[in-house]
């Protein structure tokens, strides 16, 4: 009986002492968070095209023969807002594509078409 409670005993002990170890996976090594980019259009007939949209009047449409959306599609001009990075922004809409867009102007007065809002 004394054998089988010490044999006991040791199985239990082993068993508590290999479930305390040091789980597997947590020994990784956390990575550099990657860059966030905007993605944001620089191209020059993208500059022309946000430049001519800045300017439309509110509510005003124009027949654009480039946008970098689609060509030659009538854009029509939302109002302008202030954009979560401060930056002062125009909501556009492409009735032909059902598609809302925003050109935005940033610190240094660069003028961005930015990805389609909704599509």
């Amino acid at each position: 009986m004394k054998k089988l409670i010490k044999i006991a005993t040791t199985a239990v002990l082993l068993i508590t002492l290999c479930s305390c170890s040091v789980p597997r996976g947590l020994d990784h090594k956390a990575s550099l968070p990657s860059k966030v980019t905007d993605e944001v259009s620089v191209l020059s007939q993208d500059k022309q095209f946000c430049s001519e949209f800045f300017n439309l009047g509110t509510g005003e449409s124009s027949f654009m023969s480039y946008t970098p959306y689609a060509d030659s599609v009538a854009v029509r001009a939302s109002d302008f807002y202030i954009s979560g990075l401060g930056q002062k922004c125009r909501k556009g809409f492409i009735p032909a594509l059902s598609l809302t867009f925003a050109v935005c102007s940033d610190s240094e007065g660069i003028l961005r078409a930015v990805k389609p809002l909704t599509r």
